[in-house]
């Protein structure tokens, strides 16, 4: 049995010629139809059709996309504009009591989301605050520290200042009784 399948498929690339240039295959001739209409040119018309149907079906999805996103935004803006001021319902309950029940339920919607959003950014205001405050206390208690530390050591140089001059006392008075004595020489320090 013979096999209808081709046993070479067309090559879509080049075929080098002789002289190392690129020959592509020459075309088969295409058998004519009775009116003299050829294949190839049925082929060509039906891609181009085919072509334009596919641009065709571009353009309507861009447009498609394109109404989608208008509607998308119609409704936004929509909800938005439904949306009634609460300081202006506040100032005339008569009139809000008159509206729809769907805008009353979106105002009443907004304000719990704005309120939400304030509370929420208080708790993060009160949160740094009590952050700043432990900061400050810490900051005042090392403060004290140091004031502690520094009075300390001004009283034991005061001390120590009164201790010096109780031995000077001490030295001058014992020349002052005992002339031949031996008495033991104090060094003035840097400060005299």
């Amino acid at each position: 049995m013979a096999s209808e399948w081709p046993t070479e498929l067309p090559t879509p690339w080049p075929i080098r010629n002789g002289n190392g240039h690129a020959a592509f295959p020459e075309p088969e001739p295409e058998p004519a139809l009775s009116n003299g209409i050829s294949f190839g040119a049925m082929k060509g018309q039906a891609t181009q059709a085919d072509a334009r149907a596919e641009r065709l079906m571009r353009q309507v999805r861009v447009e498609v996309d394109e109404l989608r996103t208008l509607l998308d935004g119609l409704n936004e803006s929509q909800h938005e504009m439904t949306v009634i001021d609460l300081q202006a319902f506040l100032r005339n309950p008569d009139a809000a009591a008159t509206l729809p029940a769907a805008m009353l339920v979106r105002t009443l919607v907004s304000a719990a989301e704005r309120l939400n959003e304030a509370e929420a950014e208080l708790a993060r205001a009160r949160d740094e605050s009590l952050s700043w405050e432990r900061q400050a206390y810490s900051l005042r208690e090392e403060r004290a520290a140091l004031r502690a530390r520094s009075d300390t050591f001004s009283e034991v140089a005061a001390a120590l200042h009164a201790n010096l001059e109780d031995l000077r006392f001490a030295r001058d008075s014992a020349r002052a009784i005992q002339p031949g004595a031996y008495h033991p020489q104090l060094n003035a320090g840097p400060d005299r």
